[in-house]
């Protein structure tokens, strides 16, 4: 016999009301085999470790028409978790036991009040101390799976055990409930994890990120910015085709004596963002000192144009910048040195470009000085 069932999460008022339990199954006492089976589906189905527990026990539920239940499972600390009640504030409690739970439990023949005594003690706790003398209680053993239904406000006095042709039905579908209720804790726990690492990996390119870069404009320092050329220059093929740009600001000093370091913080973030503007997202553009910037650029392609290339990015850097209501003029001083006529190092090109913007400087503010 084949079924097909479309609830997957329920919630407990649905289970209580028979949401899912038609009127022949609740009449068929005690259930099928074809009845079993279509409880075991509908259990394994349903994504809710709660709703599936409430399912499980429902014949019981049903049978004995309790209005308030909770059902226990013994974890490996020797505690009992509630994974199901009638009262939802109760699900996910665990509850600790004062009375030894092999009272329960147990193979041993024990008095029947010692066990009773254990039932009260722990519906006690569960309703913080709420004195029901009409309890009901039955311990359930599949495997090594250890469960505890309890059920109150039921006629009959004093609390006693139940005795039911469910419990070996219940024992199964608690079993399969209990390994849905694992996979979903599996597939939380996964998602967790993913979420942890996913954190972690952000930390860590946060951390890289402070590591590698200036804080004040966010360019790469100058260990990083070496690194970046060294990584570049290790691929052959280069020759006339790499340029490194030493660019310092001209009288960046007298900016920050007549304006003040706040002035002149702002005008080193604007300068680099007209960097990044003037250049390629493949192109290298750093700041490796107060107010001095170098620039990388390379085309495998074809060889480059530093001349038109770095006229016009001393124009980009020439504009007057707005700044806090005042315009801040500003001219830099260019100095380039050609891989490999003026080294094969990032040391190397990176002296032979400082010479270079002296040069420059020597010939007057916003000079440009290329491989002399």
């Amino acid at each position: 016999m084949s079924y097909e069932f479309s609830i997957v999460v329920m919630t407990q008022s649905e289970i209580l009301q028979s949401a899912c339990w038609d009127a022949n199954l609740r009449s068929s006492y005690p259930p099928s085999n074809d009845d079993l089976a279509q409880l075991l589906s509908i259990v394994l189905q349903t994504y809710d470790p709660a709703s599936a527990y409430g399912i499980a026990i429902k014949p019981i539920l049903t049978e004995w028409n309790a209005p308030w239940a909770a059902l226990l499972r013994l974890n490996e600390d020797g505690n009992l978790v509630c994974v199901f009640s009638t009262d939802e504030s109760l699900i996910g409690r665990i509850q600790s036991v004062e009375m030894p739970v092999t009272n329960l439990f147990g193979s041993a023949i024990r008095p029947d009040m010692v066990e009773h005594d254990a039932a009260s003690s722990i519906f006690r706790s569960l309703t913080d101390g709420h004195c029901r003398t009409s309890i009901a209680y039955l311990t359930i053993v599949h495997g090594k799976e250890r469960f505890l239904i309890l059920l109150a406000g039921l006629e009959g006095g004093k609390p006693f055990r139940i005795e039911t042709c469910e419990a070996t039905m219940a024992g199964s579908l608690l079993a399969s409930a209990r390994a849905m209720e694992m996979l979903h804790q599996s597939r939380r726990e996964r998602t967790e994890l993913e979420q942890r690492l996913a954190e972690l990996q952000a930390r860590q390119d946060e951390l890289h990120l402070k590591a590698s870069h200036d804080d004040l404009t966010g360019l790469p320092n100058r260990s990083f910015t070496r690194t970046l050329v060294e990584k570049r220059l290790s691929h052959r093929g280069l020759e006339g085709r790499l340029a490194l740009a030493f660019i310092d600001l001209d009288d960046f000093k007298r900016v920050n004596d007549t304006h003040g370091h706040s002035v002149g913080d702002e005008l080193l973030r604007n300068v680099a963002e007209r960097l990044r503007a003037g250049t390629r997202d493949s192109d290298i553009c750093g700041r490796i000192g107060g107010d001095e910037f170098v620039i990388c650029i390379d085309d495998p392609h074809r060889p480059i144009d530093a001349a038109a290339i770095f006229s016009r990015i001393s124009e980009l850097v020439g504009r007057p910048f707005e700044i806090e209501n005042q315009s801040i003029s500003c001219s830099a001083s260019i100095g380039v040195a050609l891989y490999p006529q003026q080294g094969t190092t990032f040391e190397a090109l990176l002296r032979a470009a400082d010479t270079a913007m002296y040069r420059a400087k020597k010939r007057g503010k916003g000079g440009l000085s290329i491989g002399e």
